[in-house]
């Protein structure tokens, strides 16, 4: 990894671009109903200051903004942003379990706490601004989604469904307007369309947003929808030219009571993304990610649409669950992760989220395997302890959002 003198890097006071910014941390409590969401935050000044000082300061405290339990949310809400509000969207609905309700033989029964095929098409909104949390005054979807992908291009937001745990309903894919605070239906991509080949692998699994361009990937294929013409074609992101890499799709999978095999049409893909989840743009041609099976922070260099060159950041934590990136802007990032750890001698759960903030700076393209220049700050980390394992709580980072 290349590194350079920490004053050539860091720029004067303020000590960052956005230092009056504040990083908003969404998780989702997973544990037994009733389902829990949260937001945290941080001051940036603090938390940059504080992780590169030469002293050793203690954790830049995180702020309680939001907390909500209820029965009534749903699970595998995500969420977006749109100005000073946060979005939280779609999910799997609760289902009602009577406690007095006995099988045949006396038991009691085992429902699944949240429904297969009942999404949400609530629209739940968080305003920074006022601190207030609102339930009603956004018009909800035209369709449930699970797990939706929720992302902004041009101040709209697009919510594309997540994998469909039993049953998928249209559209599938849908935008925001808070002009006129309304939902349009756009075009399904290939992989939630259940006439197409690519349907046998239908989850996202990782995406970047550059400029009015929506990349996203699954195991087995991607592709790229242009928001200017409501239209997906082959991503050409990773490898090759789109369309060269085209899946087998040899064996059949039972799918809503009917089996999709291997079909003759002749749709191209684009080849799979080499990282999972989000990526961050910085300048116009570096795409930042994590890649969780590698456990590190990488970065693309982008050259005609195409990635030509990719170099290590950052090392996750070992046991890392999850993580986010928050872009602070001009450089300026922090990976939120979460660890869970059980530990064997006193049975504790322990889950812990670890702030690491970090910058790169563009050194050319001159060296061959490296295009930035890094410097990664002292990790900050909050552990939660839960001694009851009934009321246990992983909590999931949904969202970070520099703010």
């Amino acid at each position: 990894m290349t590194t350079m003198p920490e004053e050539q890097i860091w720029p004067p006071s303020p000590f960052l671009p956005g230092g009056d910014k504040t990083l908003y941390m969404c998780f989702e409590g997973i544990g037994d109903p009733p389902k829990s969401y949260a937001i945290r935050s941080v001051k940036a000044d603090e938390l940059f200051t504080s992780s590169f000082s030469s002293s050793s300061p203690p954790p830049p405290p995180l702020e309680d903004v939001f907390y909500g339990e209820d029965h009534s949310f749903c699970l595998g809400m995500h969420c977006g942003k749109l100005g000073s509000k946060i979005y939280f969207v779609g999910g799997q609905i609760p289902r009602y379990m009577d406690p007095d309700y006995r099988t045949p033989d006396g038991g009691t029964a085992n429902f699944t706490a949240y429904s297969l095929h009942n999404y949400s098409s609530s629209v739940f909104v968080f305003d920074i601004a006022t601190r207030s949390f609102d339930t009603s005054s956004v018009t909800p979807l035209q369709m449930g989604k699970p797990s939706p992908l929720v992302v902004e291009v041009e101040g709209k937001l697009y919510v594309l469904s997540g994998i469909p745990v039993d049953c998928l309903n249209q559209p599938a894919f849908e935008a925001y307007d808070p002009v006129t605070n309304s939902w349009e239906k756009l075009a399904c991509p290939p992989f939630l369309d259940p006439e197409c080949k690519y349907f046998q692998d239908p989850k996202y699994t990782g995406y970047a947003v550059i400029g009015k361009k929506i990349h996203a990937t699954t195991s087995k294929s991607s592709f790229t929808y242009d928001v200017k013409d409501d239209s997906w074609v082959p991503c050409g992101l990773f490898d090759g030219v789109p369309g060269d890499l085209h899946q087998p799709w040899e064996d059949p999978i039972c799918y809503v009571l009917d089996f999709y095999g291997s079909r003759n049409d002749q749709t191209p893909c684009g080849p799979p993304f080499g990282f999972d989840g989000q990526a961050v743009l910085f300048g116009d041609d570096v795409l930042i990610c994590v890649v969780p099976s590698e456990l590190q922070v990488v970065a693309h260099r982008v050259l005609d649409g195409k990635v030509v060159q990719s170099q290590s950041i950052l090392e996750l934590p070992d046991h890392a669950t999850a993580a986010n990136l928050a872009d602070f802007g001009q450089g300026f990032f922090c990976l939120v992760v979460t660890v869970f750890r059980l530990n064997d001698d006193d049975h504790e759960r322990k889950s812990t989220v670890s702030l690491i903030p970090f910058m790169v700076k563009s050194v050319g393209t001159d060296l061959k395997d490296h295009f930035l220049a890094s410097l990664v700050g002292k990790p900050f980390s909050y552990t939660f302890k839960f001694e009851d394992p009934s009321v246990d709580k992983i909590w999931f980072p949904i969202g970070c959002f520099a703010m």
